[in-house]
C-alpha cells in the first residue's frame, strides 16, 4: 500500500507456542488460542490463572513466566531492522506487544480480572506487577540492541469499549497507569524514538493520563466510539499527542463506497492532520 513505516518485533523464544492440536496452541504466558475453522483466526480461550477462586499474590508462583533474558528474542532484531532499511528509507517501528492490563486479562480472563481488580485489589495489583516486570524486559532487551536504530516503539493496551473506558479513570490511575508510566520510561531511556500506545474505544478520559505517562502518540484513533471526535482531540491533546489513524474502519472502510473513503481520509487529514 506504500506505506511509510515496516514493523519489527522480538522472535518467540524456543519451544513456543506449543501446539495442542490443529487448532489449539498454548503460548508462553501459558494461554490457550484455539480457532474454530482451519480459516478463522486464532482466538484466546483460558488463561493459566482462569479457574482459580479467591486468588491471592502467592498463586503468581504456582505458573511459569516468560523469560525476558532469553537471547532468541532479539538474536536477529537488529538484521532484520538493517534489512528494511536497505530497502527504502522506511520509518522503522518496534512493537513489544501488549502491556500489563491486556496481558492480565488473558491470564486470568477477561471479565473475572475487571471484578478481581475491586474484589481481590492485592492479587490483581500483583499481578500487573509480575507482568510488567516481563514487559519491560522483552523492551529492554530489544532496545539495549536496537534502541538506536527505531523511529517508533509500540505496545497495545485496550482500554475502552465502543461506548465508555473499561474502568473508571480513577481505578485506571491507581491500579493500571502505574505500570504504563514504568513501562514507557524504561522504554524512553533506551531510546530517542516515539512511543505510542495502540488503545481502542472510548479513551478520551485517560488519554490526558496517557500524556502524563510520557506516551506520545496513539493509534488507531477510534473516531466512532463516544467522544472521540476527531476535531475535539486535536484542539484538546493535539500538542502532546500523535494521532496515527483515524479511518473509521467500523463502517467507512469495510462498507463504504471509494468516495466515502476519500471523504473519510480529506476530513482526517484536515482534523488531525
Amino acid at each position: 500500500f506504500d506505506i511509510d513505516v515496516r514493523s519489527v518485533g522480538l522472535s518467540q523464544p524456543a519451544g513456543s507456542p506449543v501446539q495442542l492440536d490443529p487448532f489449539s496452541y498454548r503460548d508462553e504466558w501459558g494461554v490457550t488460542w484455539r480457532k474454530s475453522t482451519p480459516t478463522m483466526p486464532h482466538i484466546n480461550v483460558i488463561g493459566p490463572l482462569e479457574e482459580i477462586d479467591d486468588p491471592t499474590p502467592d498463586d503468581l508462583d504456582t505458573i511459569p513466566w516468560p523469560d525476558p533474558s532469553d537471547p532468541a528474542r532479539v538474536q536477529d532484531l537488529r538484521a532484520r531492522i538493517l534489512e528494511r532499511r536497505r530497502d527504502a528509507d522506511y520509518g522503522i517501528v518496534l512493537g513489544i506487544g501488549n502491556a500489563s492490563f491486556a496481558l492480565a486479562q488473558r491470564a486470568r480472563g477477561f471479565g473475572p480480572f475487571l471484578e478481581d481488580m475491586l474484589l481481590y485489589p492485592d492479587f490483581a495489583m500483583a499481578l500487573l506487577e509480575r507482568i510488567n516486570d516481563v514487559v519491560c524486559g522483552f523492551a529492554s532487551a530489544a532496545l539495549d540492541v536496537v534502541g538506536d536504530d527505531v523511529d517508533i516503539v509500540t505496545f497495545g493496551d485496550d482500554m475502552g469499549t465502543q461506548l465508555s473506558t473499561y474502568m473508571a479513570p480513577a481505578l485506571y490511575r491507581s491500579m493500571v497507569k502505574p505500570h504504563h508510566r514504568r513501562l514507557v520510561e524504561s522504554i524512553r531511556s533506551r531510546t530517542d524514538a516515539t512511543v505510542i500506545m495502540h488503545s481502542d474505544g472510548a479513551i478520551y478520559d485517560l488519554l490526558a493520563d496517557y500524556i502524563e505517562c510520557g506516551i506520545q502518540g496513539i493509534n488507531p484513533v477510534q473516531v466512532s466510539a463516544h467522544g472521540m471526535d476527531p476535531a475535539r482531540l486535536k484542539r484538546d491533546f493535539g500538542r502532546d499527542l500523535v494521532f496515527w489513524g483515524g479511518i473509521d474502519t467500523q463502517q467507512v472502510l469495510p462498507f463504504g463506497s471509494a468516495a466515502d473513503v476519500a471523504d473519510e481520509v480529506r476530513a482526517r487529514v484536515d482534523d488531525l492532520g
